[in-house]
């Protein structure tokens, strides 16, 4: 994992011409600062998250230990389970600006013209304000897109570049950088968008392999991360380790909501159904069609029939908003949006992977495995290794000679696997 970062790292740095001359222009590589400022205004990164209508816990991984009391009845929050999900596509500038958000809901129709949802849907979706490469700072609200799987697909993809992105930073687009010859301050120039290669934008179709082209024509250079390199090299990775935890209580707590008002809703239907009870009962002995000797029941014995319990309750995409950014009103602390997507987590995000300026931070992650060979690891981490293999070893043979099965202990260590990349282009496509 290390070595496959570092020459990812060096690969992408070498390759396209367009980030040598946009962060090193002399050609040294020992500066890694941009040339101006507001050059971070010109590189971008996204991904897209999952947005479970749920608030079952995760499938994997450790799970939360509760301790009971078998003397006493079992306690435990109420799970509700649905299968439906919204797909959110996020991403921010390397100056610490949000991109406006992209929800893609799902739907059962196969035919485009059926793709409808309610534009209840659309009420308390984040609204961002930036100003991006231009001069002054604009509000974009969130955008929504209906697809079968309610996810990215190619067609999908294409059109949030062009419709969102390029008219985002319309008129500061250009294949070659334009800067102003004093402040050297970049008045056009090329937008670098760093993405996964997932649904949508996967690099061995040729479909994207010549919309990529069509926008380098233009000025947007598309660069694929590597795939499924968790957080490690992927920037909004880093920021969904938060904001899905807070989507997740922002959900628990919709839930919590629904349960409380259908119990109020319930409470007032049975005050309700008594009063008209008392009415007719009423009417009735006034009218005569009861003997007046005969006395009235009592209320107590009218019984509210309830069909379903209080907590089979549903979320839905009519709640998405208040999933993503809380209710208005609610203090920061309560909008995940709003408390994980701000500047200074965006470009902690950035510092951490290393990618824009490139540092190479991303193989100091603890998730970036050390393998054994020329590059695997550091100088000292490797040493370390090696030791203990050696130590492995001898102490399956130690085993061995007391008697056990020293057999047992036949791991081995992975070793560095060299990835020959060509330099042709039509071989590297």
């Amino acid at each position: 994992m290390f070595n496959l970062v570092m020459q990812w790292y060096f690969h992408t740095l070498t390759s396209p011409s367009l980030l040598y001359s946009f962060i090193f222009p002399d050609g040294v590589q020992s500066d890694i600062s941009l040339i101006h400022p507001d050059d971070a205004n010109w590189f971008i990164t996204l991904d897209e998250t999952r947005h479970g209508f749920s608030t079952k816990g995760n499938k994997g991984g450790s799970t939360q230990v509760r301790y009971t009391n078998p003397c006493f009845p079992r306690s435990g929050d109420r799970v509700i389970e649905n299968s439906h999900h919204t797909t959110g596509v996020y991403g921010y500038t390397l100056a610490g600006e949000v991109l406006p958000p992209l929800y893609i809901l799902s739907t059962g129709s196969k035919n485009e013209l059926n793709f409808k949802f309610d534009p209840a849907v659309c009420k308390g979706l984040p609204m961002v304000t930036a100003k991006y490469a231009c001069d002054k700072v604009k509000a974009w609200p969130s955008c929504i897109a209906v697809r079968p799987k309610g996810s990215m697909d190619t067609p999908l993809w294409h059109d949030l570049n062009k419709n969102v992105f390029l008219k985002c930073f319309k008129g500061k687009i250009s294949p070659v950088p334009v800067r102003d010859p004093i402040t050297k301050k970049l008045l056009r120039g090329p937008l670098v968008s760093k993405t996964d290669s997932g649904p949508g934008r996967l690099a061995t179709q040729a479909g994207s392999l010549e919309f990529r082209s069509e926008m380098a024509a233009i000025g947007l250079f598309i660069l694929l991360s590597l795939p499924n390199g968790t957080k490690c090299t992927a920037e909004l990775d880093q920021m969904y380790s938060e904001f899905k935890g807070e989507c997740k209580k922002s959900t628990v707590r919709v839930a919590g909501l629904k349960m409380a008002a259908r119990v109020q809703a319930r409470k007032k239907g049975k005050v309700q159904q008594e009063q008209q009870s008392h009415t007719a009962e009423l009417e009735e002995y006034l009218d005569g069609k009861v003997d007046s000797d005969e006395e009235v029941e009592d209320s107590d014995d009218y019984e509210f029939s309830v069909g379903r319990s209080v907590c089979s309750v549903n979320i839905g995409n009519r709640d998405l908003g208040h999933i993503v950014n809380g209710f208005p009103g609610d203090p920061l602390a309560m909008r995940p949006f709003d408390k994980c997507f701000t500047t200074v987590n965006i470009v902690n995000t950035w510092i951490v992977v290393g990618f824009f300026p490139m540092t190479g931070n991303a193989v100091n992650d603890p998730k970036a495995r050390y393998e054994l060979g020329e590059g695997g690891a550091p100088a000292e981490a490797c040493k370390q290794m090696e030791l203990l293999v050696k130590d492995y070893e001898k102490s399956a043979t130690e085993l061995d000679r007391l008697g056990f099965n020293g057999g047992v202990m036949d791991l081995e260590a992975r070793h560095v696997k060299n990835l020959e990349i060509p330099e042709d282009e039509e071989k590297l496509i």
